[in-house]
């Protein structure tokens, strides 16, 4: 059954900016170590970790949650499979708030062209 659903947009150069302007500062904030050394793997890493902050707050959206008290972005983290597929590798206290809801999955869509990025979440249970 589905719980949620989730989408989110992003223009890959206003996310490029803010990384510009807050450099290091900005992405620990947003991003695990994991995540941002997934990304370094690519000539441009911008794209990517745009997307996987658009997979973050549609995964807020999907739960009904946004981000605040129940859930930071520091909660989720976008990774890929062995096969490339995104997924979401979740906190415990992310685990607590999706079982509240009865949710048991969180499945991840992402893409990129030019310059926009798109993340869609869809939340079984």
């Amino acid at each position: 059954m589905i719980r949620g659903i989730g989408v989110d947009v992003v223009r890959i150069s206003r996310f490029r900016k803010a990384m510009d302007r807050w450099q290091k500062r900005f992405l620990e904030r947003i991003f695990s170590e994991e995540e941002r050394a997934e990304c370094r793997k690519w000539r441009d890493p911008a794209p990517h970790l745009a997307v996987k902050f658009a997979a973050k707050e549609a995964f807020s959206k999907a739960m009904g949650t946004g981000f605040g008290a129940a859930l930071s972005l520091r909660d989720i983290q976008v990774l890929h499979d062995p096969l490339g597929g995104p997924t979401f590798v979740v906190s415990e206290k992310a685990r607590g708030q999706m079982k509240m809801r009865g949710i048991e999955k969180a499945l991840l869509s992402l893409s990129h062209d030019a310059d926009m990025g798109i993340a869609f979440v869809v939340m079984e249970g």
